[in-house]
């Protein structure tokens, strides 16, 4: 990104920054994506049974002055006013105040504005703040994720039972294609959205 814009003073810092910060043992790790032995990419969504629109929407440009233009592309985009609506008192019905701190426009406009390197590597940021807040032996150690996933385990156990033929959800979704069992979809997130639509659906009548 700054490559292309020409801002070869902060590229070259970026670089050397990167070379400096970079520890040995994370060596191992960086050559196995370069030499292609190991992929860092999300996999492509297991969902066969989906309709495809006939062309996607572009959002928009990214911003210009960012250090994250993906991120500022993202943020600008439906996903974030579909979430936060649907946790609007009046809509959920509830008495419930919802509070986002990390969509403070003060965090989201630090955050963005920060570069990446070297703040964005190992957690950096966090572990110089919380400096002399949190004992050493948390600073220092390695980030370490769930051995399972434990939100996908719970919807595999209770997935409700998928559509079939002559339901209304056939204009969203190639039924034939669901899978019998649901409960070994490698995505379970994206059929329980499919129950829910066809729920909505069958709710509302024509």
């Amino acid at each position: 990104w700054l490559q292309k814009r020409g801002r070869w003073g902060l590229f070259l810092r970026a670089i050397a920054t990167y070379l400096r910060t970079k520890s040995p043992r994370e060596w191992s790790t960086t050559l196995a994506v370069w030499s292609g032995r190991k992929s860092v990419c999300w996999p492509e969504p297991d969902t066969p049974w989906a309709r495809r629109p006939d062309r996607a929407t572009k959002v928009g440009a990214p911003q210009e002055s960012s250090w994250r233009p993906t991120a500022v592309v993202n943020l600008r985009g439906p996903l974030w006013p579909a979430f936060l609506e649907e946790l609007d008192a009046q809509h959920a019905q509830a008495g419930i105040d919802w509070r986002h701190p990390y969509l403070d426009l003060r965090v989201l406009e630090f955050m963005l504005h920060t570069p990446p390197i070297p703040w964005g590597r190992r957690k950096r940021l966090i572990r110089e703040a919380m400096a002399g807040r949190l004992p050493r032996s948390i600073l220092t150690r390695d980030k370490t994720p769930l051995h399972h996933d434990l939100h996908t385990e719970l919807l595999r156990r209770n997935m409700p039972p998928m559509p079939r033929k002559g339901t209304k959800v056939e204009a969203f979704v190639v039924v034939e294609s669901l899978p019998e069992n649901p409960a070994t979809a490698t995505d379970p997130i994206a059929l329980l959205r499919v129950a829910i639509l066809d729920h909505w659906l069958n709710s509302h009548g024509d």
